[in-house]
This record gives structure tokens, sequence and C-alpha cells, in this order.
């Protein structure tokens, strides 16, 4: 009876914490204007995307690009470090949730912008981006190593 009631209790859980999804953009800052306009002309078939959109999700980044800089100057001048000039310490956390906030907003714009459909489309491209710039980069420091040997 106790598995029944627990299965009851959990099943009802899982369905609701399904219907949750993220929907920040991890690293959309990251990308100039004419980047990410190519990395969306390239993948049309993956991310149906107009012009205008294109347009829209670049000047919603341009807009906030400067107060997000400001942002990670002030988050790098909080952290404390040695005489050496090695971090001691912890950057301070109300500049990291404005700037998560900021990251926010900009996600929610372009979400409003596609749709739900679209921005999963969009965010998609955006992670397998990001994961094949990591590759790249992992691949380039592997072979100088080998080269160094």
């Amino acid at each position: 009876m106790k598995k029944i009631f627990f299965l009851l209790l959990i099943f009802p859980l899982t369905l609701f914490s399904q219907t949750h999804e993220i929907t920040s953009l991890p690293n959309i800052f990251t990308y100039k204007g004419e980047e990410l306009r190519t990395i969306l002309k390239a993948n049309q078939s993956i991310v149906k995307i107009s012009d205008v959109e294109i347009n829209a999700i670049i000047k919603t980044l341009d807009g906030r690009k400067e107060e997000k800089n400001k942002l990670i100057d002030k988050i790098q001048k909080s952290i404390p470090v040695d005489k050496d000039g090695k971090p001691i310490g912890k950057a301070n956390p109300e500049f990291i949730g404005q700037y998560n906030a900021i990251v926010t907003e900009v996600s929610d714009s372009i979400l409003e912008l596609l749709g739900e459909k679209r921005f999963r489309q969009f965010r998609r491209l955006i992670i397998d981006d990001q994961e094949k710039k990591n590759a790249e980069s992992v691949r380039k420091a592997l072979e100088a190593r080998k080269r160094k040997k």
C-alpha cells in the first residue's frame, strides 16, 4: 500500500518537472551579429528564421552588449586577489545576478520573437555550435602539445 501511495505521489511530480524547460541561451553574447547571421543562414534547414527576425535578434543582442560588458568588468574587479594577483575569493553575487538577469531578458525577448518551437531549435543550434567550437579548441590544443614533444 505504501509503495502505491509513493508511486502516486512521485508520478505527478515527474510529470510537472518534465514540463519545465530551460529558456536561457548559453553564451549568446559570444556571437557578433554577422557571425550569428552566417550560422543561421547556413542552418536554414534546422531553424527557419527570416531576415527580419535575424535582424531583430542581432538588435536585441547589440542593445544589451554594452551593459553586459560593463557588468563583466565589475564582476572581474570584484574578485579579491592576493599580492601575487591570484584570485582568493568569489565575485560579487549581486553582479552575477545582474548578468544572469540580462541573459534571461535577452533569451525571453528571443523566445517571444520566435515562439517556443523555433526558440528550442535556435537554442539547440547555438549549443551545437558552441560544442563544435570547444571540440575544435581542444583538438588544436592537443595538436600543439604533440608538436612540443
